[in-house]
């Protein structure tokens, strides 16, 4: 699965806590990730963007909410409005336990969003 990248959180919000302990593991989280991203870039439940924008390439990043720095709100991100093989990467950092149903938005379909 080159290009899709997964991390998963059990619960809580991580954009709108003021809790350090939080704010370090989202970073950390970012941290990691960043190194991994190539092409464009396509980033679902994106929060504040903060891995879209010290990313170097072009990126997207999509919330169903407008947490101030959004590029794209959607209202579903299990229907995103893009064709298949726009991105060569996608992400879904700390944010699939927030879009319901799951199911729809599994690997399979990042994949097709993939180039």
């Amino acid at each position: 699965m080159d290009g899709v990248i997964l991390s998963y959180c059990l619960k809580g919000e991580m954009f709108n806590d003021e809790r350090p302990v939080r704010k370090i593991l989202l970073r950390w989280r970012v941290r990691m990730v960043l190194p991994h991203i190539r092409g464009r870039l396509l980033d679902i439940g994106c929060g504040t963007n903060l891995l879209v924008r010290p990313y170097d390439g072009e990126g997207i990043g999509v919330d169903v909410y407008q947490w101030g720095d959004v590029d794209l709100v959607v209202e579903d991100s299990a229907k995103l409005p893009f064709e298949s093989g726009e991105f060569d990467t996608v992400t879904i950092i700390s944010a699939i336990n927030h879009i319901p149903p799951i199911e729809e938005m599994s690997s399979k379909k990042c994949i097709e969003f993939l180039a």
